[in-house]
């Protein structure tokens, strides 16, 4: 959650120029960089929640105001949005409260996979934190550094590439790791 907040911050910085946007950037970021290297220190459900009010009102207020556009704000939330929808489905179709917890997210398989092939715990964290921001999120980020155009049709092409690999990864891993 760090990593896709530091990455929507500085991508809402880019387009607004708003000096308050790049602080709250570099404190994430910082944050994301310690969890990375160190693995100390969490959200936690608080830390996560606030950080989910204020990225959800300010993706609306942008979307809102015409700053951003919804293929953008789809592309660079992907995995928070297709994770939820998906949990929720998978839940109800499975006949179960969609409201309580499990460990059946597609964050929880990569800890897994990576969790097994490197025997560390911090280093599973770190690969999958930075593996979920390197294809959900970054890739919004570029196209907008690129094309310099928050609506350009090209961000519902990379979610929709997005939402692929979602479903490739969490029907391989899980097969995989259900298989053990």
């Amino acid at each position: 959650l760090s990593g896709i907040s530091s990455i929507l911050f500085f991508s809402f910085y880019l387009i607004s120029n708003n000096d308050y946007f790049f602080l709250i950037f570099k404190f994430i970021f910082i944050f994301f960089l310690f969890n990375i290297f160190f693995g100390k220190v969490f959200l936690g459900d608080s830390g996560s929640y606030f950080l989910g009010i204020i990225i959800s009102s300010l993706s609306l207020y942008n979307y809102n105001n015409n700053i951003v556009s919804a293929g953008f704000l789809a592309c660079l939330l992907s995995y928070p949005c297709i994770e939820i929808t998906f949990t929720i489905i998978r839940r109800l179709n499975l006949k179960s409260n969609p409201l309580k917890p499990d460990n059946k997210h597609l964050h929880n398989f990569l800890f897994d996979f990576f969790k097994t092939k490197f025997n560390d715990l911090l280093i599973a964290n770190s690969l999958t934190g930075s593996l979920i921001l390197i294809i959900f999120s970054l890739p919004p980020m570029f196209i907008y550094l690129l094309y310099f155009d928050k609506s350009t049709l090209s961000y519902w092409y990379v979610f929709l590439i997005q939402l692929f690999i979602y479903f490739y990864l969490y029907g391989s891993l899980s097969n995989m790791l259900l298989k053990k």
